[in-house]
């Protein structure tokens, strides 16, 4: 089962009750008006309101936060708990600053002060970048950071060289202090803008998340807000600077409904394992796509002046980080050709031991002179068993090759007209599988295809369910029209849901990839997907309905033929066990 790192169970999931979300909207949006109708008001009495609504309405939030968070269990718990103290410390520092406006009443808009703002925009970071999700290898969480630190350097170079840069040259009439407080703000924006990228693209074993969405939105509004108090307040008295208390306002009421939320997360989900969805990924290179187009436009109109010269900088470093990304991304690739390489060898062993046993023993058999005289059935059956094995092994070889190629589209069919119960039997005989059920559904019809690659087919799903299932099989040949349907049913664990799409690849064994006391290449599957496929058909798994366990299978269209008429009398449609 898939699960996130700390992340609370399934039994502390409930739904999402229609009027909690209904009071969180409802808080939110009346928390921004409350802002917006305060930045209406004239400057004097706007301050006093607006310092005293900031106060209340983030003290309230930060409290909800760490009281409902303290509902869900392990990580999750601790990371909700950290947001919301970074909300609380928040809100302390506008009480802090407006016991400090008593005594100073000029005091500037950026001082020691906010190091109170500065630990909670910190805090708020921390829990955001703790949140669980899908454990990763080393080289994916860290192709997940440079992802994230290309879109974070992007942006963060075009607000810097677009807004912040004209603000440099105000920096000499201020203090050094006030000068680095000022740029911390900015900076940690940043951070924050990198973790929110993290957080968006990678992937969690959680549904939705409402949660990150109100936390993320939180987040991106506060880092507005201060961005326009930044280009206001630089030099200025904080009474001067006159914050945004609707920007600040909309951030309060956001963190008010993620409080609200925060104790019902989303259902967990044994979802299909395939890749990272396509937006998420290329997201951080569209803003570093804008940066580049900003670095042209700029040099174009105006040649290489200081925006363009801050703009060409993170444009560098963007590259940087893109090369940097590359080369991990090479080596993981490395790592998984040279794991293909050890897998194939694996193969090769594995899957030609038992057959080549056969044979020899067959041989040895037939050449044995200690042995007394065989009848001629006993050595044609002899015979005809070594060259079963041999031609399976042939088989074998052939698929191997392929693979090795990574191309299976080249298989070539030889069709004739079948009885599956041939088919089947043979697998039974060549596997030596007991346990196993053949039910005709069909009513005598038969299966055109080629006879060699089917029976492959159904020796490796049979294979595949004496290996990982339980000691109940069921082959079944059935038909829905011409379509026909080939399915191997036991009552075994069943595949689970994050490994359904992958379990096709070559080399992939699902949830058995590092288990080596389970006998398995990983290749049976690929093999008969691209047999069906070569037939013009699907392979595919479901749970079981008969046997409650795994069924794989394939659909074969237009391939289900009448039998010919045959004077003897029709075989039996009964279930004939082996």
């Amino acid at each position: 089962m898939v699960s996130d790192e700390g992340a609370a169970t399934p039994a502390t999931t409930r739904p999402w009750p229609r009027r909690r979300i209904f009071a969180a909207l409802a808080g939110a949006v009346t928390i921004a008006a409350v802002g917006v109708s305060i930045d209406l008001l004239p400057s004097e009495p706007s301050g006093v309101l607006g310092s005293g609504f900031v106060l209340v309405s983030f003290g309230l939030a930060g409290i909800l936060l760490m009281r409902n968070a303290s509902r869900l269990e392990g990580r999750e718990r601790l990371a909700w708990r950290i947001i919301g103290a970074g909300v609380t410390t928040a809100a302390l520092g506008v009480a802090v600053f407006a016991i400090a406006l008593l005594f100073n009443p000029d005091m500037g808009a950026f001082g020691p002060v906010d190091i109170v703002f500065l630990t909670a925009y910190a805090a708020m970071g921390v829990g955001f970048a703790a949140l669980p999700h899908v454990r990763a290898e080393k080289a994916q969480r860290v192709r997940l950071l440079l992802d994230a630190l290309v879109g974070g350097v992007s942006l963060g170079t075009l607000l810097w060289a677009l807004v912040v840069g004209p603000l440099i040259s105000r920096m000499p009439q201020v203090g050094t202090l006030e000068t680095i407080v000022a740029m911390a703000y900015p900076i940690l924006d940043l951070i924050l803008l990198v973790m929110v990228m993290i957080v968006v693209i990678r992937r969690s074993a959680l549904r939705f998340d409402l949660r990150l969405v109100v936390v993320g939105l939180t987040l991106a509004v506060q880092a507005a807000s201060d961005l326009r108090f930044l280009t206001r307040a630089i030099g200025s008295s904080f009474a001067e600077a006159h914050p945004s208390w609707g920007l600040l306002g909309t951030a309060a009421g956001l963190a008010f409904a993620a409080a609200l939320l925060v104790e019902y997360p989303p259902p967990r989900r044994e979802y299909a394992e395939r890749r990272p969805s396509l937006i998420p990924m290329i997201f951080p290179y569209l803003v570093a796509g804008v940066l580049v187009v900003v670095l042209i436009s700029t040099m174009a109109s105006s040649g290489v002046g200081e925006t363009g010269f801050q703009l060409l900088i993170g444009f560098l470093i963007t590259t940087g980080l893109v090369v940097a990304r590359q080369a991990v991304a090479i080596r993981e690739n490395r790592e998984l050709v040279e794991a293909q390489r050890k897998a194939l060898v694996s193969s090769v062993s594995h899957e030609l031991r038992t057959p080549l046993a056969a044979v020899v023993g067959f041989l040895s058999l037939l050449a044995d002179d200690s042995v007394a005289s065989l009848a001629d059935e006993e050595r044609r059956e002899l015979v005809a068993l070594a060259d079963e094995h041999a031609r399976h092994m042939a088989r074998i070889v052939e698929d191997l090759i392929l693979l090795a190629r990574g191309d299976l589209r080249e298989i070539e069919l030889h069709e004739e007209i079948l009885d599956p119960s041939d088919l089947v039997g043979t697998a039974i005989n060549t596997l030596d599988a007991p346990g196993v059920t053949y039910l005709d559904e069909t009513a005598g019809w038969r299966l055109r295809g080629d006879p060699d690659r089917l029976r492959q087919v159904v020796t490796n799903l049979i294979s595949n369910a004496v290996r990982y299932g339980g000691p109940t099989r069921l082959v079944v040949f059935r038909r829905e029209g011409t379509t026909a349907f080939l399915e191997v049913h036991d009552d075994g664990p069943g595949v689970p849901r994050r490994h359904e799409a992958t379990i096709w690849e070559r080399f992939e064994r699902g949830a058995h990839r590092f288990n080596a006391a389970v006998p398995g290449s990983g290749i049976g599957l690929a093999i008969v997907e691209a047999i069906a496929v070569a037939h013009g058909g699907t392979a595919r798994y479901r749970r079981s309905e008969r046997l409650g366990g795994a069924c794989f299978g394939i659909s074969l269209p237009e391939r289900a033929v009448p039998a010919p008429p045959d004077p003897v009398e029709a075989k039996t449609t009964e279930p004939v066990s082996a």
